[in-house]
């Protein structure tokens, strides 16, 4: 199964863009059930989760290794998924006329 872009995320750079913004926030998510595993989570810490998570692994002061490997599986599937469709979008881009990337931009003398 694809990664499924939201309305109006049409473009290479959006659906690119797109990409790595949920990249990043996989690894905040990451973090924060990392941190449930290791040293627990309080309540509140758990109720900010996404909902699919909250639903998937209740409440306990700290998440069973079960659990956590569990959710490193459900994490590896949803990140390969990223990472399929930032390099589809990726080759889209360089066949555009507005993949241009300027190295003297990016890189400090």
């Amino acid at each position: 199964m694809d990664l499924t872009f939201p309305t109006g995320c049409d473009t290479p750079a959006q659906r690119t863009e797109f990409c790595y913004l949920v990249q990043e926030k996989l690894r905040l998510l990451h973090n924060v059930i990392g941190k449930w595993y290791r040293e627990g989570i309080t309540k509140t810490a758990w109720n900010k989760l996404p909902a699919k998570i909250r639903n998937r692994y209740p409440y306990q002061a700290q998440l069973p290794l079960a659990e956590w490997q569990d959710f490193l599986i459900v994490f590896d599937n949803v990140e390969d998924k990223v990472v399929r469709a930032l390099l589809n979008n990726r080759d889209q881009l360089k066949n555009s006329t507005n993949w241009t990337p300027n190295l003297n931009d990016v890189i400090e003398a």
